[in-house]
């Protein structure tokens, strides 16, 4: 049930990124970032040339995007989205620390290792659910960091997550 829902709600991103509003350029590539719509968070990455060639010198390497998010009111106070050679995994840290859910989704890139020009993470799409199952994974002013295993102290992108546009200016929850 939990990887049908990613599943859903990974295969709906390419429909849905018309409305992804903010962007980042860098030496690292190019993300595109904002709401969908009120329940659902896009980031859309296309690395640089020098993200292609460290992904095919370091064919074990990972892409993280981390949200450190810090909400007791939540009970939240991590996650982070694994994208690998092995697959992708979204582990959630709750407040209180007693447990840690992993969820494993399923890639394109999986099954695909040994294909040629198939990018595992130097271009991707992510839509992010507000609300997956009882925990709340994105909110206004949460931060968001996007980095490589071989270096995890210098990200790629770092943003803070923006208010819905319909709720610009409206208290945040």
């Amino acid at each position: 049930m939990k990887k049908c829902l990613w599943l859903a709600i990974i295969a709906c991103t390419s429909i849905a990124f018309a409305a992804v509003g903010d962007a980042l350029i860098n030496a690292w590539g190019t993300l595109n970032y904002g709401w969908i719509d009120d329940e659902k968070f896009a980031i859309q990455y296309q690395g640089s040339a020098h993200v292609r060639q460290i992904e095919h010198d370091r064919p074990q390497s990972v892409l993280f995007i981390t949200n450190d998010a810090r909400r007791p009111q939540d009970n939240l106070y991590a996650w982070q989205f694994r994208k690998g050679p092995e697959g992708d995994l979204l582990s959630i840290v709750p407040y209180d620390f007693a447990w840690v859910i992993t969820y494993e989704l399923e890639s394109e890139a999986q099954g695909q290792e040994g294909e040629e020009g198939q990018p595992l993470y130097s271009a991707f799409k992510l839509a992010i659910p507000k609300l997956l199952e009882s925990h709340k994974l994105i909110s206004p002013g949460d931060q968001l960091t996007i980095h490589l295993s071989w270096d995890p102290k210098q990200p790629l992108f770092s943003f803070t997550v923006p208010a819905p546009p319909d709720t610009i200016g409206a208290p945040q929850d």
